[in-house]
């Protein structure tokens, strides 16, 4: 395998390609491809994350980030609809990331909810037709992301037109990759897809529905951070069902560990870490090929950014106990929504026969 394609590769592929190869001079050269990869892909997001928080202000670096994944996401996986109409997709979806979580902002934990429902649907049927590309992984982490650090006034007008500047970025990026693959399906097949309600619908409803009420559920607590629960619920309720009971104690066990290590790190590293941690977890990330070890650096960064608000106990206790009942509610709400619509199911069925 050449260079180039062993730095296409992501974590879990490229150390089984490394188990793999016996060779020990082919060996060395995947482990710096791997190397460069990760180094290269830091350097990069800073540079757009920074560019964004110059031409923006520092209060929208967060549309950066968000546009930073979606043209690392975009590059490799396709929208599963013809090119032409995912030109149409992409700037939907970037409206909604404008307007959902602002306004879910603005009014209460009800009216937020409907907000939040309406919206993280619509963009599981834009963005994911093929479940198993995880589109919805960049954009609903996106909403979440803008929900957690909304911004209001003159701030607000320049967000929308860092998101407008990334909906072109992206839809340039995904048509120069996407633009000869060819899909039976447009925008309308999308809708008609989703109301076949199948195995496909089932799971967007089941992740918005259950997302949007993790979220009311946390915001009626006054839990700060809801955003954290959010992410819980995205991470534990996945297109594969029969990974949701390991996840769920991999993201406990990680999120534990994840705020351990930060707090050894905190007290050990010189100068302020809380300003550099997040780009050693966003490194370590990029190494990590499970979702254990994921879920561990992840909380690098998250913690980095919280650490200022609520202090170093402040932020590990909040960090701890939004994942905690996040984990234990998406457990809970996978139960109960898969047992209650295969209850519909067969009852459906039982109708069809008798008819």
């Amino acid at each position: 395998m050449k260079f180039y394609d062993v730095m296409q590769l992501n974590a879990a592929d490229t150390k089984r390609l490394l188990r793999e190869t016996q060779a020990k001079r082919e060996k060395r050269i995947y482990k710096c491809a791997f190397v460069l990869k990760n180094i290269l892909c830091i350097f990069f997001c800073m540079a757009v994350v920074v560019s964004f928080s110059l031409i923006f202000g520092q209060e929208n670096s967060i549309p950066g980030v968000i546009v930073l994944i979606a043209i690392l996401t975009i590059r490799k996986a396709d929208l599963d609809i013809d090119s032409r109409h995912g030109l149409v997709v992409i700037p939907i979806l970037f409206a909604i990331l404008a307007a959902g979580p602002h306004l879910a902002g603005l009014v209460g934990p009800a009216a937020a909810l409907g907000i939040n429902l309406v919206s993280i649907l619509s963009i599981l049927v834009l963005s994911c037709h093929n479940i198993y590309l995880y589109n919805h992984a960049t954009f609903v982490l996106g909403y979440l992301m803008l929900m957690g650090y909304d911004v209001s006034g003159d701030a607000y007008i320049r967000r929308v037109l860092a998101l407008m500047t990334g909906a072109v970025l992206v839809s340039i990026v995904f048509y120069i990759n996407h633009r000869k693959k060819e899909f039976p399906q447009g925008i309308g097949g999308l809708f008609r897809d989703f109301f076949t309600l199948n195995e496909r619908t089932r799971w967007q409803i089941k992740m918005a529905l259950g997302l949007s009420l993790g979220m009311f559920i946390a915001s009626l607590l006054g839990i700060p951070r809801v955003m954290w629960m959010g992410f819980a619920c995205m991470s534990l309720l996945p297109p594969v069902q029969e990974t949701v009971p390991s996840r769920v104690k991999q993201r406990i066990i990680g999120v534990i560990g994840g705020c351990a290590l930060f707090a050894v790190l905190y007290q050990i590293l010189p100068g302020d870490p809380g300003a550099y941690m997040g780009i050693l977890g966003g490194l370590a990330v990029g190494f990590s090929g499970t979702y254990s070890w994921q879920t561990v650096f992840n909380c690098l960064g998250a913690l980095s950014m919280a650490v200022g608000i609520f202090g170093l106990p402040g932020a590990i206790a909040l960090r701890i106990i939004n994942n905690f009942l996040g984990a234990l509610y998406s457990f809970c709400f996978h139960k109960l929504y898969e047992g209650g619509t295969t209850l519909l199911l067969r009852e459906k069925d039982a109708s069809d026969i008798a008819q």
